[in-house]
């Protein structure tokens, strides 16, 4: 099943265990750069406040832009970082075998169970997992957008049809009026 002696798959699950730890350290030094309880505040609206969500719209999505920007740039560090301990530990392993035949798989085995990589593409994972949470809120106000513009839309239409409404009985009234006024005239011409 495994190539691996029972001393060797010891010490990988020791090194797991180590490299979580130091992942949960490092991964807790990245920035969140979005709060999800307040984003939920920020993309929602109500019919009654369409005015003001209509003018709060354009820098939120600043806001949450920028934000997402820095979170893609965590990312990207946190992926550089990875490679470059990647590079090390590869040029690392080869050293110590030096005389030794060794492939490129035993390498990148060894380059894959060391703790340091382990927390590195820990690290990456969770800025990555940041940057598309980050992503994803700026989708979120761009439907918020598209929402509010259909809020007002059909506000105006239902203020449309009042109007026409309006304008239909005051027609109506006038019309009456005219026929009382020629009723009265008939009646005082008799």
């Amino acid at each position: 099943m495994s190539d691996l002696s029972p001393d060797e798959l010891d010490e990988i699950a020791l090194a797991e265990e180590e490299a979580e730890r130091d992942a949960l350290k490092i991964s807790a030094s990245l920035r969140q750069f979005i709060d999800p309880y307040q984003l939920k505040k920020d993309v929602s609206f109500s019919d009654h406040d369409l005015d003001e969500a209509m003018a709060k719209q354009a820098s939120l999505y600043s806001y949450y832009g920028t934000q997402a920007a820095k979170a893609q740039l965590q990312s990207d560090r946190a992926k550089n970082d990875m490679e470059i301990v990647e590079a090390k530990l590869y040029h690392e392993i080869r050293n110590k075998n030096k005389g030794e035949k060794v492939t490129e798989s035993f390498i990148s085995k060894g380059v894959m169970i060391d703790k340091r990589y382990r927390a590195a593409v820990k690290r990456y994972n969770d800025a990555r997992m940041i940057a598309d949470m980050a992503k994803q809120a700026t989708e979120a106000l761009k439907h918020r957008r598209d929402m509010l513009v259909q809020c007002s839309k059909h506000q105006l239409e239902e203020f449309k049809g009042e109007l026409f409404l309006k304008s239909k009985e005051a027609g109506k009234e006038d019309m009456k009026a005219k026929v009382l006024g020629k009723i009265r005239e008939s009646k005082e011409n008799r």
